[in-house]
């Protein structure tokens, strides 16, 4: 369990450091992955909710709790692999034409801001769907967004779904054990004293 809430922990934590831009590229991310943003930050909220729930029915020896946190294991496993699978997903099959539909379904506002942070200007150039500003213009001579955007997305998509099935496994794990300790917490239970070795 103190694996799983120290995960939810860095993945809240990561999703916040996005949230409020606090890196270089994390607009870039809320620009163009703001779904799989969404699902990162509430399934790390809502499982370190369940781990604090989890830690409670541990130290009041409460059956009830612990088999509430053992149940909402599932939806939480899902919720995880629901990331995976989305990155997997868009990254997989033709990602250079989703970012171009992408990019033609941008406000200018989003535009403007993948092509400010990326310094490039239009997608595949400067006449190619451009947020006009003051560095990108019809005479522009920064590169298209395409290059820099694919290679970034590739990259976000690939490390997100790698990291999302990973957990998998060890949330399956955390599955198969909190089921054992829900179903073997009573009254008695850490308070009988060890049987006597003959």
């Amino acid at each position: 369990m103190t694996k799983i809430f120290s995960i939810a922990i860095g993945a809240l934590v990561g999703s916040l450091l996005t949230w409020f831009k606090a890196y270089h590229r994390a607009e870039v991310i809320i620009t163009g992955n703001k779904n799989l943003l969404v699902i990162t930050t509430i399934t790390s909220l809502l499982t370190i909710c369940n781990c604090l729930a989890a830690y409670y029915g541990i130290i009041m020896n409460n059956r009830k709790v612990l088999t509430m946190c053992a149940l909402a294991l599932w939806p939480l496993f899902a919720l995880t692999a629901s990331v995976g699978y989305l990155a997997y997903k868009r990254q997989l099959w033709n990602l250079r034409a989703k970012l171009g539909s992408q990019w033609r379904s941008f406000s200018y506002n989003e535009k403007l801001t993948i092509q400010n942070n990326l310094h490039c200007c239009g997608f595949q150039g400067p006449l190619d769907h451009p947020a006009v500003s003051n560095k990108c213009y019809m005479r522009s001579l920064l590169p298209g967004c395409l290059g820099k955007y694919y290679r970034f997305n590739y990259l976000t998509l690939k490390i997100a779904y790698i990291v999302s099935f990973a957990l998998l496994l060890p949330h399956l794990c955390l599955i198969f054990i909190s089921v054992l300790f829900s179903n073997h917490v009573n009254d008695k239970w850490n308070r009988d004293p060890p049987p006597v070795v003959k």
